[in-house]
């Protein structure tokens, strides 16, 4: 319940505090110190001996803390942490395998994810997922009419900063105009 109140939250600090200290009374108190040295850090107190100190404990426990991480086929997390927790992930299409489509609610509930990027993959199973992103990335991936249409309701373009489209997307340039013309900072880079 508090992770969830981290992910749903990403851009507020307090859910994160109240989780380092639920990680502090439940027996992990260096994930707790850690999550308090990267938000500290992330407020500008960036002397040498915090961050010392954060990188000491994402040294000792990087692994650790990556491998709570789902795991689906085609799922990349990176491997840097942003006030205690990682904040981005890549959609890859598996070409070695069947086409799979795992549930992104196991990703959105397991880390407060602000940056996506999908590659050759379609983007509607994120669509609901999408509201919580600041930016998204877009390579062959496959957008339709409708999905752009929800990408530029209020509630997305509220949060959504930034939107990157690579050459190789796979919708019409009607698309790529609608997004343009909504968000007014969506780069087009084509192949």
């Amino acid at each position: 319940m508090l992770l969830r109140a981290v992910c749903e939250s990403p851009d507020d600090d307090t859910p994160r505090l109240v989780f380092a200290d639920w990680l502090d009374e439940h027996g992990d108190p260096e994930r707790a110190e850690f999550i308090r040295v990267q938000i500290a850090l992330a407020r500008g107190e960036s002397h040498r001996k915090v961050t010392a100190r954060a990188d000491g404990l994402l040294g000792l426990r990087k692994r650790q803390w990556m491998g709570e991480l789902p795991r689906e086929m085609g799922w990349v997390w990176s491997d840097s942490f942003r006030r205690g927790f990682v904040e981005s992930l890549l959609i890859t299409s598996d070409m070695a395998g069947p086409p799979h489509n795992p549930d992104p609610i196991g990703a959105f509930t397991a880390a407060p994810i602000m940056h996506l990027e999908i590659m050759e993959h379609t983007i509607g199973p994120w669509i609901p997922h999408l509201r919580y992103i600041k930016t998204l990335a877009l390579s062959g991936a496959r957008v339709t009419h409708a999905e752009a249409t929800v990408l530029c309701s209020p509630d997305f373009k509220a949060r959504l900063n930034s939107i990157s489209i690579d050459g190789t997307f796979q919708f019409n340039d009607g698309v790529v105009d609608m997004l343009q013309a909504h968000f007014g900072h969506v780069r087009v880079v084509r192949g």
